[in-house]
């Protein structure tokens, strides 16, 4: 009952927050509320015993055994519930076919059954999560890697993809021998400032270095003849498929050279394969871990987390990156001491805001 007033206090004054011009004025009070969310009231421990959390996590298609954020996501969980002792029967899993009617059918029946946290993940949620969050504004959602709904109630979890784009522009342009590397894309705007990121921090890597943007709609057509002029490292964000790790393996088998690929984890649910790491030189990584234990650690003490993720859209969550240990970065084979140099020195100057990834 104590979670229900204290959020319910709050859900009102979401219309009034979310017009405010003065980003400066909104972030003090989304401060303002944080503290007051965060720090529960006072109760009689002689009459009163805390209310369990209960927390749902809503699956993307493919569900538990995806490789991917699904498997992530639910890792996550599992970690915080050992950690707090929390009971089986307070945590639920459940999938979805995909559909938005489907969507919004499973996040309501996770609403009325009280659940205090409902964790949705991925941005085909957002319909469901958006009409939810108002029909049942006292419980908290968080919608993982996607900032597409604006409430109080609702924390958006994203990565920092500008930051992870510059830094495989980074490690491609100081480990390449033909310099020569490449971003695998489609034709969209998000995947265009994306390969801006890169090529930026292909030149803090090595000025000499060409990076060109090669599309991959339906063929690896374009990525093949890319290779064959010289290409030796590619960054690919495709998430869909494994055809840029099947060629660049196949490559690998014909050519004396090696072709190296910088990969993204856990997007993409290919690096779990056995062959796929004597194919990849780096992966940069979403800590998904980090995500969901904040988010579920204020859950625990009755908050919720409101940073300003998109000041004009009124998004609100948290963005992860390197600067507060979001994004990091793994080796899975070799790389020279002065690529290694280099890659420590941009995340540093990333920190400290040093270096722009959006030029």
């Amino acid at each position: 009952m104590m979670r229900c007033e204290l959020y319910g206090a709050y859900t009102d004054l979401a219309k009034r927050f979310n017009r405010m011009r003065s980003p400066a004025l909104r972030a003090l009070i989304s401060l303002t509320l944080f503290f007051s969310i965060a720090i529960p009231a006072k109760v009689n421990s002689a009459t009163s015993a805390p209310t369990p959390v209960k927390i749902a996590i809503a699956l993307e298609v493919g569900g538990v055994g995806d490789n991917s954020f699904n498997d992530a996501v639910v890792s996550a969980v599992r970690a915080v519930q050992k950690k707090y002792k929390i009971s089986d029967s307070y945590i639920r899993v459940i999938p979805t076919d995909g559909t938005t009617a489907d969507r919004i059918a499973r996040l309501k029946f996770l609403a009325k059954a009280g659940y205090n946290l409902i964790i949705a993940i991925g941005a085909d949620y957002a319909t469901a999560i958006d009409k939810i969050s108002k029909d049942f504004p006292d419980i908290q959602y968080a919608l993982v890697n996607s900032k597409s709904v604006g409430a109080l109630n609702v924390s958006c979890l994203v990565f920092a993809e500008q930051e992870e784009a510059f830094l495989a522009g980074v490690v491609a342009a100081s480990s390449s021998k033909t310099l020569k590397v490449a971003f695998i894309s489609d034709d969209s705007d998000p995947q265009k400032i994306l390969f801006n990121s890169f090529r930026l921090g292909a030149i803090y890597g090595n000025k000499k270095v060409r990076a060109i943007s090669v599309p991959f709609i339906d063929s690896p057509v374009d990525l093949n003849n890319a290779i064959k002029n010289g290409v030796d490292l590619i960054y690919s964000t495709r998430i869909i498929d494994g055809q840029v790790l099947d060629l660049v393996a196949k490559v690998n088998s014909k050519k004396n050279g090696k072709v190296w690929l910088i990969a993204q984890s856990p997007d993409q649910y290919f690096l779990k394969l056995p062959a796929a790491n004597k194919e990849i030189l780096v992966t940069l990584d979403k800590r998904i871990d980090r995500a969901i234990a904040d988010v579920m650690a204020l859950s625990i003490s009755g908050g919720s987390i409101l940073d300003i993720v998109d000041d004009e859209n009124s998004i609100y969550g948290r963005t992860y990156n390197f600067k507060n240990s979001g994004l990091t970065l793994t080796y899975l084979n070799p790389v020279t001491a002065a690529t290694k140099s280099k890659v420590t020195r941009a995340i540093s100057e990333i920190k400290s805001g040093k270096v722009s990834t959006q030029g």
